[in-house]
């Protein structure tokens, strides 16, 4: 995946994390703003914080592409 829609993947995933606590924080659901901050913080830091090294795998809804190796 070229680096350019890498960096476009994670920034979209970081704004609906964030949009999402936000909006369960305005619901006064700490529950679930709380799940949801805890699915994206590592060890108390923003991923973007840390020296952090994204995983991608490849697309799996692939037909074409031999996933046998990641079985």
């Amino acid at each position: 995946m070229p680096s350019n829609q890498i960096e476009f993947a994670i920034s979209s995933m970081r704004y609906i994390y964030m949009k999402n606590i936000e909006r369960h924080v305005d619901d006064n659901n700490i529950g679930n703003s709380d799940a949801i901050f805890q699915e994206y913080i590592i060890d108390n830091k923003d991923p973007e914080e840390l020296d952090y090294e994204w995983m991608y795998l490849p697309d799996l809804n692939d037909q074409q592409e031999d996933i046998s190796h990641i079985l």
